[in-house]
């Protein structure tokens, strides 16, 4: 029996060409800026490469199975996180952050495998809630996901890399159909962490008022 389907409800063209767009427009700041420099010869040609690398990859892995996705989930996440301890031991230190690991004259940053990893675990996770995460448990799980490798990253130190795995924290759970109330609970504790930079009165103030919010709000 012939299946038929419309193809732009498997694939999302607006997202992919946006990602074309962005990927292009790097490579003509890169070749505008790179062009009449002898030092950074040949700059362009390995982004180029690489962009062509990563177009590739994408297809290859959007034809395979959700299945294959979701066995390699876990030990992907396991194995980033591993990643992120080991660079805090034997890392190198590059621009103030201890975010390089170096396998002979090979190096890599773990923190863009954990991103990886991360985003498939927020999926695996808040996928199987069948749409139920407006529970404690639950959000507190999705956030837990993206706090481990945060709380590593910050231990480089590298505060933009960390900000990154914020924003794709934050994205998943408010995707996933999150409540006012969830949204509630997944910021809170950046509103009192904001807050204890104005000084211990307005901490303690703005724990008491999140403590009250979230007691008061709760659903039945």
């Amino acid at each position: 029996m012939k299946v038929s389907y419309n193809i732009k409800d498997k694939f999302d063209f607006g997202l992919f060409i946006a990602a074309i767009l962005l990927i292009g427009i790097g490579l003509l700041a890169i070749y505008s800026s790179t062009v009449n420099h002898p030092k950074a010869a040949g700059n362009f040609e390995r982004q180029a490469f690489w962009a062509v690398v990563s177009v590739a990859a994408f297809f290859i892995i959007y034809l395979l199975p959700q299945q294959t996705l979701r066995l390699i989930t876990i030990p992907s996440y396991i194995f980033s996180i591993i990643l992120l301890v080991a660079v805090l031991v034997a890392g190198k230190t590059v621009y103030g952050a201890k975010s390089w690991l170096s396998i002979g004259s090979f190096g890599f940053q773990p923190s863009e495998f954990a991103k990886i990893g991360t985003i498939l675990m927020l999926a695996y996770w808040l996928g199987s809630r069948k749409g139920d995460i407006n529970n404690l448990k639950d959000i507190g799980i999705g956030m837990l996901i993206g706090i481990v490798p945060i709380f590593l990253i910050l231990l480089e130190p590298d505060m933009g890399t960390a900000i990154v795995f914020i924003a794709i924290t934050v994205s998943a759970i408010f995707w996933s159909g999150i409540s006012l109330f969830g949204i509630f609970v997944v910021f809170s504790p950046g509103i009192v962490i904001f807050a204890s930079l104005f000084g211990t009165p307005v901490f303690i103030a703005s724990l008491i008022l999140v403590i009250a919010a979230l007691i008061y709000f709760k659903p039945n």
